[in-house]
């Protein structure tokens, strides 16, 4: 899975489907911030954040005008080389793991981790943001899981229903990628897991959030061919056809990217089929489960 995530075709995909946080998002994050730090946005000075695994910057930019310093990194080269092409002034982006956040102790106001900690290992995690949070320093959990797509050449009962469908053949093939038990459980709770396991008093589980997106078909792709489970058993795929067959063929090996048969499906059943992929519009509504907390004074 880290081998899929440091690839170049992950994050070119990144950067053309995952800009789905909505501005209210860092609004709510900074509110639980100066609540709990005892300060407000015209007396927290000299503030730092640290953005973890932060792919090509989606999570970062949403968060660091409120700050005078953000510190944002990821495993993966490709991503960084991304992100680095719309940096703020004041972010500076890192490759490394998050098995050791590049920080020194007590340095930092509020570490975020955006679509990613379900990958993390969270006892490591939770004891490199213990180390690196000042007193009172805040943790903002967050990330989207299964959106609901409506099509937006239809209206009335008619779109109500197909975006029933169409929702049901996505959620279909984003389970069909494989995850773990740990993913599932914190998809599935909404992320309360990671809020049941904080240790730390102070905390909410917001679900208020989601995402208010017009896509076309080929964008709503592009994030689909971004999911790293998609691209892992895809290749698993082809390389057990490779192996029990090594004379495949390129156009039989094509037949088993079932990201094109959900392409397929929906445009079967939304009418469409005939349509090109860019004359698709559809809204896409992920909700994005939030998890804040503030880390107790020593």
């Amino acid at each position: 899975m880290e081998n899929i995530f440091k690839g170049a075709l992950i994050a070119q995909k990144y950067a053309l489907s995952r800009d789905v946080y909505p501005p209210g998002l860092a609004k709510i994050i900074m509110q639980f911030l100066y609540k709990h730090c005892d300060a407000n946005p015209a007396t927290l000075k000299h503030s730092k954040m640290v953005d973890v695994a932060c792919g090509g910057g989606q999570s970062t930019r949403i968060l660091s005008k409120h700050f005078d310093e953000v510190l944002a990194f990821d495993i993966s080269e490709n991503q960084i080389k991304l992100a680095n092409a719309n940096k703020p002034s004041n972010v500076k982006y890192g490759v490394a793991s998050a098995d050791k956040f590049p920080c020194d102790d007590a340095s930092v106001d509020l570490v975020s981790c955006a679509e990613a900690v379900h990958f993390l290992n969270w006892e490591n995690f939770l004891k490199e943001t213990n180390r690196v949070l000042k007193p009172k320093g805040c943790l903002a959990l967050f990330g989207y899981w299964m959106p609901t797509v409506i099509p937006l050449h239809v209206e009335g009962i008619e779109r109500k229903q197909m975006a029933g469908v169409g929702s049901s053949i996505v959620r279909d093939f984003k389970l069909r990628g494989g995850y773990t038990d740990w993913v599932m459980e914190a998809f599935s709770s909404d992320y309360r897991m990671f809020y049941d396991l904080l240790p730390w008093a102070s905390k909410e589980h917001n679900l208020t959030s989601k995402s208010d997106l017009t896509w076309s078909l080929t964008q709503f792709m592009y994030y689909a061919e971004s999911l790293p489970n998609y691209q892992s058993c895809l290749a698993r795929l082809k390389k057990d056809a490779r192996r029990k067959n090594p004379d495949v063929s390129e156009e039989e090996l094509k037949t088993l990217d079932f990201g094109d048969e959900m392409r397929r499906d929906v445009k079967a059943a939304w009418g469409v089929a005939e349509k090109n992929d860019d004359e698709i519009l559809m809204k896409v509504e992920f909700p994005i489960p939030l998890v804040l907390a503030c880390r107790e004074k020593p």
